[in-house]
Parts: structure tokens; sequence; C-alpha cells
């Protein structure tokens, strides 16, 4: 019996175990993810019998990116561009 999912492999070039899901989830979510993480893993079932499952094929992709702040803008002429 399929006790859980893992999802292992590595990001921003670290390898690392990522997440466990409960079986029978068919999505997931890996947390504590910095922004614009780069990640390159596999899943692989884990029976309740601690059997592993061949992994799946590598799943190459990123996190979301962080959100744009305010830009800043400095008053006064600029030499560089001869505009105010």
């Amino acid at each position: 019996v399929i006790k859980s999912y893992d999802i292992f492999g590595s990001s921003n070039g670290a390898s690392n175990y990522l997440a466990a899901l409960a079986a029978p989830a068919s999505s997931g979510t890996i947390t504590n993810l910095e922004p614009n993480t780069h990640l390159f893993v596999r899943v692989r079932a884990h029976s309740s019998d601690d059997i592993y499952g061949q992994p799946s094929s590598a799943i190459d992709g990123w996190s979301l990116s962080k959100v744009a702040g305010q830009p800043q803008l400095t008053p006064g002429f600029d030499d560089s561009h001869g505009a105010y």
C-alpha cells in the first residue's frame, strides 16, 4: 500500500529531500522556498513496507519571483541623461 510520495532532488544546486505527500494526494506544495529558487526534482512512491518505487522523470522548475518593491526616485538633475 502506498503511504506517501517523496519529492527529492536539488534546489539551487544543493541536493536534499524536499517533501513528503500523504497518499492518495495527486498534488502538493513544497514550502519554505526562497524567491527564484531553481528546483530539479523527482517523485517516488513510498510503501507502508518501507519500499521505494522507481523515481519519476526529472522535473525542472522555479519558485515564484519576489514581488518588486516601490521604485526609489532621487530628485535633481541627472548628468548622465541631461534631464531632471
